[in-house]
């Protein structure tokens, strides 16, 4: 498996089928004498930040920090994971999971909610 390739970027949909975010980064376990193992996907604006620039991604990490307190870069491990193809399925309900939706439910609440016919029907 080219992990870039058929990985990072990848489409990663609940078990419902809605989409909850892209592989912005992998988890692997390295050991000298055995190919490097897949533990996780992670998924958050932190490690897409740290992707596009080594200083960018501190920069953006550090404005996270100061303004909820922790990262909010989510973690898939392998055990989750039920389907990879052209997208990555995971056996979790985005809606019981309050860290997966949350950037769409602020978005929801303070942007699209505010847009005059944008609010729910």
């Amino acid at each position: 498996m080219d992990l870039i390739r058929d990985l990072l970027d990848t489409r990663i949909l609940d078990k419902q089928g809605r989409r909850i975010g892209r592989v912005d980064g992998v988890w692997l376990r390295v050991d000298a004498r055995r190919p490097p193992r897949v533990l996780s996907a992670e998924a958050g604006l932190s490690t897409v930040s740290h992707r596009i620039h080594k200083s960018f991604g501190r920069l953006v990490r550090a404005w996270i920090v100061r303004r909820s307190g922790r990262l909010r870069a989510v973690k898939f491990p392998v055990t989750v994971w039920t389907k990879l193809d052209k997208d990555l399925h995971v056996g979790l309900d985005a809606e019981c999971q309050g860290q997966l939706l949350r950037f769409e439910k602020w978005l929801r609440r303070n942007i699209v909610n505010r847009i005059p016919g944008g609010g729910a029907r």
